[in-house]
């Protein structure tokens, strides 16, 4: 603030929140992996604590969500390309698997 006499005026600095909504995931454990991979379906995902598995499309789409499950059924879907979103204690981790 500046003060001149019974006048206050105040430096007004721009502020700016960042929210960091990126496609880089966070640190997980190495050892966390997907299996069989290419699938017909079932995938088994072998990590500690997980919290929650996302299946998103090529398109974006989230498409399906698992909470405290090791394993995902893609074999309603078609075939093609999906990202799986492993979210545990850790961190994140997101894994390309082919559906055939």
């Amino acid at each position: 603030m500046v003060f001149y006499g019974e006048l206050i005026k105040q430096r007004l600095e721009p502020q700016i929140e960042l929210l960091a909504i990126g496609i880089e995931d966070l640190p997980i454990n190495e050892k966390t992996r997907l299996f069989p991979n290419p699938t017909n379906g079932i995938v088994k995902i072998d990590s500690d604590n997980i919290r929650k598995i996302i299946v998103i499309n090529t398109s974006g789409t989230i498409i399906q969500e698992q909470i405290d499950k090791s394993f995902i059924d893609l074999s309603d879907y078609s075939k093609g390309i999906y990202y799986i979103k492993i979210i545990t204690d850790r961190g994140i981790k997101t894994e390309k698997v082919v559906l055939e």
